[in-house]
């Protein structure tokens, strides 16, 4: 016999199967899609998600909703727990991603178009419009962008100014998808172009292409050209004189005294995330939150090996190639991150909350340790972006990684 009902958490949480026979409830709100309920041979009762449905053609479809896929590829969030603290989900946890499993099914089923469908339709549409963008336009619409963002006039002014001033006309009217990297660097690199000018432009040129990547859904390719050799032996050596005859074990010695601060544990941390990441900015690191990093199990594990044996992805931008995969001993310091944060300020949503707004803000800053780590090693100044890069032109982090991920 069918019931009907709105399901809900608490519904689907605390429903019991019949001892005789199935028990189906369909849901009142998604149209075709049920929780069936029986018992097993072994008298364990048993319930899944699943839709009745007939096809464009006439012919009855049934499908079972896959819960521990679903789960880990739409809801699982981080979980920084011990064996004996991990609570498994429920049905009523996944209610929401049942239904619009169930709306896709029953839409490809009925040979209508998904809602990723018309996600893509709408994705490939600026795609392909992007095509088209030349390098002013995109200019011009990065600068809108800025300023609608609270960038200060007289700083958008400049980078007008300087656009126009060092890009030849010819490749201000070519469409961006058709520039070669040779000739960003060429006009980046000229000798009209002053030390404070070119680090001024370089960003800005690097946020056109950008966005033109995240448009037209590619990677982009010329921001290696663009900081190719820039300033070199103008503003800035090719490596900073701080790091000159630096081996791996000063690296990781220098990455360990960040590791081991404790009195401003959020900075030196931070930093300490920062400089091994690809290429997530400073600023993204200082405001992550813990809603953004998601659980990656290698499907390799059993049951029981993936439960305390997680590694992390954190999205820290919307766009396409946003993201950092936490390498095993990343994922390590993130527990410490978030035991370190649940004790001092258990209610931020932040991985380095300050200490000033009540709990509701991150750090803004984490010169105070930087500075007295190089006072200590008695290092000339160089920026957590400059080590950063220092850091990852040595062939020897490769080597890491692939062991890293061996282990994981």
């Amino acid at each position: 016999m069918v019931e009907r009902a709105h399901l809900t958490k608490e519904l689907v949480d605390g429903v019991k199967a019949s001892r005789n026979g199935e028990r189906w409830i369909a849901d009142t709100k998604q149209k075709g899609l049920g929780l069936r309920l029986w018992t097993a041979k072994s008298g364990e009762p048993r319930m899944a998600y699943c839709i009745r449905v007939t096809d464009a053609g006439g012919r009855v479809h049934r499908k079972t909703f896959d819960f521990w896929r679903n789960y880990y590829l739409r809801l699982k969030p981080i979980r920084l727990y011990d064996d004996n603290e991990y609570a498994p989900p429920t049905y009523g946890d996944l209610l929401d991603v049942a239904r619009d499993w169930a709306q896709d099914e029953i839409d490809r089923l009925k040979g209508r178009k998904t809602l990723a469908d018309e996600e893509r339709e709408q994705r490939d549409y600026f795609s392909a419009s992007a095509e088209t963008v030349s390098l002013e336009r995109g200019a011009a619409a990065v600068i809108r962008g800025m300023a609608m963002l609270g960038r200060t006039r007289a700083y958008l002014d400049l980078l007008d100014k300087l656009f126009a001033l060092h890009i030849p006309q010819a490749l201000k009217e070519m469409p961006i998808s058709q520039i070669d990297g040779h000739e960003i660097w060429a006009v980046l690199n000229s000798e009209q172009l002053s030390p404070g000018n070119q680090k001024t432009l370089r960003p800005f040129i690097r946020r056109i292409f950008n966005a033109y990547a995240n448009i037209a859904q590619t990677r982009n390719q010329l921001e290696s050209v663009i900081y190719r050799d820039s300033g070199k032996g103008r503003d800035e050596p090719a490596t900073p004189e701080a790091l000159t005859g630096w081996r791996e074990i000063d690296y990781l010695d220098f990455l360990q005294e960040l590791e081991n601060e404790r009195p401003y544990w959020q900075q030196a941390l931070c930093l300490r995330m920062f400089l091994t990441f690809h290429s997530a900015p400073l600023s993204r690191v200082m405001s992550a939150r813990w809603d953004d990093v998601f659980v990656v199990v290698p499907s390799r594990q059993s049951k029981a090996q993936k439960i305390g044996g997680d590694s992390f992805v954190w999205k820290y931008s919307g766009r396409r190639f946003g993201t950092e995969r936490l390498s095993k001993h990343e994922s390590d310091i993130l527990r410490l991150i978030h035991s370190l944060a649940q004790t001092e300020m258990p209610d931020s949503p932040y991985w380095f909350p300050s200490r000033h707004g009540r709990n509701s803000q991150h750090i803004r800053s984490v010169d105070h340790v930087w500075h007295a780590v190089l006072y200590r090693r008695k290092m000339p100044y160089l920026s957590p972006l400059q080590f950063r890069r220092e850091y990852w032109r040595n062939p020897w982090w490769m080597r890491r990684i692939a062991e890293d991920r061996l282990e994981l």
